[in-house]
C-alpha cells in the first residue's frame, strides 16, 4: 500500500485540480490520501469544507490539531509513502502498480515528476542534462549523486515514492511546526546524513506528475512562480467559492518538459 500525503495551504482550488486528476489517472495506486492542510482565513476555511465535502474519500487534516510530523504517523503502516503538494497534477494514468524492483535497497525513491521529457529545471531556469539511465525492466534508474538539476534532487515532497521506513527515519527529529519546504529541507539534510547508500533513483519512461507554479503561498520560501501565468490563492478561491472548478480536461499537458511547469487554466 502506498500513503499518500498532501501538503495545501490556501489552495482549496488547486487542491481539488490535484485530487481530481489523483481520483482519475491514479485511483489503483493511491488507495489512501490525507490532506495536512492550513486555513489562514475564513474563506479558505470554507474553500476547504468545500474540498472535502467534493472528494469524501481523502482524510482532510487541519494542522490546528496536528502538524506535518504527523506524517510519521500516517505512514506507520504502510509499506511505501508518497508526498504531494497542492499545485501539481497528475496528467497521465499511472500503471496498476509502481514497479517494485525500482524500490529495491539501493533506490531512494521512485520519482512520479521525472522522465525523458523533463529536460529544463524551472526553478533554475535553465536546461537539465538526462542522466545516463540504466533499464530496470519497467523502470529507468539512475544514480542521483551524479545527475543534473531535478535528478539529482531525491529529496521532493512532490510526487516521489519512498519506502515507509526511510520516511519514517528522515522525519522522527523534524520541528513539529514545519512548513512542507522545510520538511523538504529536513528531508535534504537527512538524505545527506544517512542515505548516501542509496544512490539511486527511478521513474518511468516519461513524467506523470507537474507541478504548477502559478504562485506561492508558503511564508519561509519564495520559489519562482507566476512568470506566464499568475493567479493568486486569493483569486482562485474567488472563482472556487462562486462553484467554478479548474478543467482538468481542458488543461494542455501535450509539451510537458519540466517537474514545473506554468499552464494556461480554464474553468467549467
Amino acid at each position: 500500500m502506498i500513503a499518500s500525503i498532501v501538503f495545501s495551504r490556501d489552495r482549496a482550488c488547486q487542491l481539488d485540480l490535484l485530487l481530481t486528476s489523483m481520483e482519475r489517472n491514479g485511483r489503483k495506486v493511491f488507495q489512501k490520501v490525507y490532506v495536512l492542510y492550513c486555513a489562514t482565513n475564513e474563506d479558505h476555511e470554507e474553500g476547504y469544507r468545500i474540498c472535502s465535502q467534493e472528494h469524501p474519500l481523502v482524510q482532510f487534516v487541519p494542522d490546528g490539531i496536528t502538524s506535518f510530523q504527523l506524517t510519521a504517523t500516517l505512514l506507520s503502516a504502510a509499506d511505501h509513502g508518497c508526498f504531494f503538494t497542492d499545485d501539481s497534477v497528475l496528467y497521465r494514468e499511472l500503471p496498476n502498480e509502481i514497479p517494485q524492483d525500482s524500490l529495491h535497497d539501493e533506490a531512494l525513491c521512485f520519482s512520479l515528476r521525472l522522465g525523458r521529457n523533463t529536460t529544463w529545471c524551472y526553478p533554475h531556469g535553465r536546461r537539465q542534462r538526462l542522466p545516463r539511465f540504466k533499464r530496470d525492466k519497467a523502470a529507468l534508474v539512475w544514480d542521483w549523486t551524479k545527475a543534473d538539476g531535478d535528478f539529482g534532487y531525491p529529496a521532493s515532497v512532490d510526487g516521489h515514492i519512498f519506502r515507509g521506513a526511510t520516511i519514517r527515519a528522515a522525519l522522527h527529529d523534524c520541528p513539529p511546526d514545519a512548513s512542507p519546504n522545510q520538511v523538504e529541507d529536513h528531508l535534504v539534510h537527512s538524505i545527506g546524513r544517512f542515505y548516501n547508500g542509496h544512490t539511486l533513483m527511478s521513474s518511468y519512461e516519461q513524467s506523470c506528475l507537474v507541478g504548477l507554479p502559478l504562485n506561492v503561498v508558503t511564508q519561509t520560501h519564495r520559489n519562482r512562480n507566476g512568470e506566464r501565468y499568475p493567479w493568486s490563492a486569493d483569486s482562485l478561491l474567488g472563482h472556487y467559492l462562486e462553484g467554478q472548478r479548474v478543467d482538468l480536461d481542458a488543461l494542455d499537458f501535450s509539451d510537458i518538459k519540466g517537474a514545473h511547469q506554468e499552464l494556461k487554466l480554464v474553468f467549467r
